[in-house]
């Protein structure tokens, strides 16, 4: 999606208490939800996958990674989500002092979308973080004889979104993982020109290097935040979205439990039921999401 493209798809307006609430939202699940997951899967999965499916991942993660960090893929994904959680205080400034109380997308400038866009990839980046990291505990428990998890755990289609998006991803990390004074000093370079008809003069005339230093401009692949694209229950939709992330931290602490105890070779039934429910729970959240989401198709 280009930058002409996404800028079309907003709504013609939006307000910004929209967006602040959205970035305050986003720190919070970052913070309380992603970052502790990570911090739960460094000391679950150890310093190496053991799962073939989990080594195939990793190995595309750091193909498209951009000088990622020493250590395991989760090390690496740590140290950038944490960095992406920063950004966001970053923006939130951004928003704050450089954002009309009301925007109207006909005066749309290349940096102020650039910074909604990178909203939109921190949410996708977190939530997909929590995906991967599910689909990890899965394989990761299938190594130590847990027959028939994974069919008993994941669908074909879950599957195929997590290996489908490792690019967007990476990619993804790759721009919103960066240093905060780095990342300060890029935003402050992107030209405020309007993002119109004459949008490619502009970025002739400044070339890709500034008009998109973020490499963010044609990133696509997945679904962006509804809440820019169309009129909706704004609320109803943070709010299902908050529920969801906080039961997918349920549900991968109940995963590093089991696999742990199918490395001591000691099961618990009570748990397998547990794991059920929440991801009863969590289909059902993301049936909801999903319905938000065909809305902008």
């Amino acid at each position: 999606m280009s930058i002409l493209k996404f800028a079309a798809s907003l709504l013609p307006r939006i307000g910004r208490d929209r967006i602040e609430e959205d970035i305050g939202l986003l720190i919070t699940e970052l913070n309380t939800v992603t970052i502790p997951a990570l911090k739960l899967a460094q000391d679950s999965l150890g310093k190496g996958l053991k799962s073939k499916e989990g080594q195939a991942i990793e190995k595309q993660y750091r193909a498209y990674s951009r000088n990622p960090e020493k250590g395991s893929m989760i090390d690496s994904i740590r140290v950038r989500i944490e960095a992406s959680a920063k950004l966001l205080g970053v923006l939130q400034s951004h928003v704050e002092k450089g954002f009309e109380k009301d925007i109207f997308i006909a005066g749309l400038t290349l940096r102020k979308a650039t910074a909604l866009r990178l909203i939109e990839i921190t949410s996708f980046a977190s939530l997909y973080t929590l995906r991967l990291l599910n689909y990890l505990y899965i394989m990761e428990a299938n190594t130590v004889g847990a027959e028939h998890y994974v069919t008993d755990n994941m669908s074909p289609g879950e599957i195929k979104r997590i290996k489908g998006h490792v690019y967007e991803f990476a990619t993804a990390l790759n721009a919103v993982g960066q240093p905060t004074d780095k990342a300060q000093k890029t935003l402050d370079t992107i030209p405020e020109v309007l993002v119109g008809p004459e949008f490619q003069s502009t970025v002739s005339a400044f070339g890709a290097g500034t008009t998109d230093p973020f490499v963010v401009a044609t990133l696509s692949g997945f679904t962006y935040n509804p809440i820019y694209h169309i009129g909706l229950i704004v609320g109803e939709y943070q709010s299902t979205r908050a529920k969801q992330a906080r039961e997918l931290r349920s549900m991968l602490e109940l995963r590093a439990l089991y696999l742990v105890r199918q490395k001591t070779n000691n099961p618990d039934a009570g748990l397998d039921q547990e794991i059920a429910v929440v991801r009863g729970r969590i289909d059902r959240l993301s049936e909801s999401l999903r319905k938000f989401e065909e809305s902008m198709e």
